[in-house]
């Protein structure tokens, strides 16, 4: 009897070993494709401080079929610009796809009949950190995410924003162009002033004190 349970047993640890090598054969038919996304960032001072290093974050989302990037097998990996005092700067967000969730049913339009092409059409914004000093940028871009199965190639391309199915501009040359405006002042220079005003006012009430001693002596 036992050794019958030891065969059978042996026989289910056999049946799921190898029910294991389809799926994970299955999962390796499915790679991760990268995918870049270049952002310009321009950083300017309306007050008299010069701003220093800063990060930026951007957001890359879906504000039409309220599907989240997960939905869709698209994970963000790089979502930040990095820029230090004013000028124009750049970086890149990236990203990857998870082929095996590149379907229609989960939200990919199939752009080609004869090849396994799809595509998805997403938000581009900057992040509000609530920071008082700055004036973040409101602008917001139709970002078209293309993945190619068979070729296994991802790319982003950036579009004038498009509300809802809108038709696209003809070209994706528009840059994903953003612009902050840093608002601080030198607190160095106006706590000298008032150090300085300080000062004055005790110079004067010592020359007063100083004054009126001489006055009064004169009296006496």
């Amino acid at each position: 009897m036992k050794k019958t349970f030891g065969i059978i047993a042996l026989l289910l640890c056999g049946i799921m070993v190898l029910g294991l090598i389809p799926a994970t054969a299955e999962a390796a038919n499915f790679p991760l494709l990268d995918f870049g996304l270049r952002v310009e960032k321009t950083v300017e001072q309306s007050g008299d401080a010069v701003p220093g290093e800063c990060s930026f974050v951007f957001v890359l989302e879906d504000d039409t079929a309220h599907k989240s990037l997960a939905d869709y097998g698209i994970a963000m990996t790089g979502s930040t610009v990095a820029t230090d005092g004013t000028g124009v700067f750049w970086g890149t967000l990236t990203g990857t796809v998870e082929t095996g969730l590149v379907s229609e049913d989960n939200g990919w339009v199939k752009v080609s009949t004869d090849e396994e092409v799809y595509e998805c059409r997403l938000v581009l914004t900057e992040q509000n950190d609530g920071y008082d000093d700055w004036t973040y940028s409101d602008e917001k871009y139709t970002v078209v995410i293309t993945c190619d199965i068979i070729g296994e190639r991802a790319e982003a391309n950036v579009y004038p924003y498009s509300d809802g199915v809108a038709a696209l501009a003809d070209d994706a040359a528009t840059p994903a162009a953003f612009t902050n405006i840093y608002h601080g002042r030198a607190t160095g220079d106006s706590s000298m002033a008032l150090w300085c005003m300080l000062m004055l006012a005790a110079a004067a009430v010592a020359a007063g004190i100083i004054v009126y001693s001489k006055k009064k002596s004169s009296i006496l």
